[in-house]
C-alpha cells in the first residue's frame, strides 16, 4: 500500500503504527457481516451503522470531532 501511493505516503507512514495496532486487535468479522446484512435488509436503513470497534477507536468516538481532527493533525505534522 505504501509503495503504490504518491499522494498519501506521508500520512500512511505516520499512521502505520495505529493501523497495525487496529488490525492486530480487530474484532471478529461476524460483527461487520451482521451490520452489512442489517443495512441491506432494513426497510429504512440508517446512514451509519456502528460496528464493534477496538477500545482505542471507541474512545475516539467519545471525543468531539474537532478535537480528534486536531489530534490527527498533531500526529501527521
Amino acid at each position: 500500500m505504501f509503495e503504490n501511493t504518491e499522494f498519501y505516503k506521508h500520512a500512511l507512514t505516520k499512521l502505520k503504527p495505529l493501523m497495525d495496532f487496529e488490525l492486530k486487535h480487530a474484532n471478529d468479522l461476524e460483527h461487520l457481516v451482521k451490520a452489512v446484512i442489517k443495512a441491506v435488509e432494513d426497510d429504512k436503513p440508517k446512514h451509519n451503522y456502528r460496528v464493534k470497534n477496538s477500545r482505542l477507536i471507541g474512545t475516539l468516538e467519545l471525543i468531539p470531532d474537532k478535537l480528534v481532527d486536531a489530534i490527527y493533525k498533531i500526529i501527521l505534522s
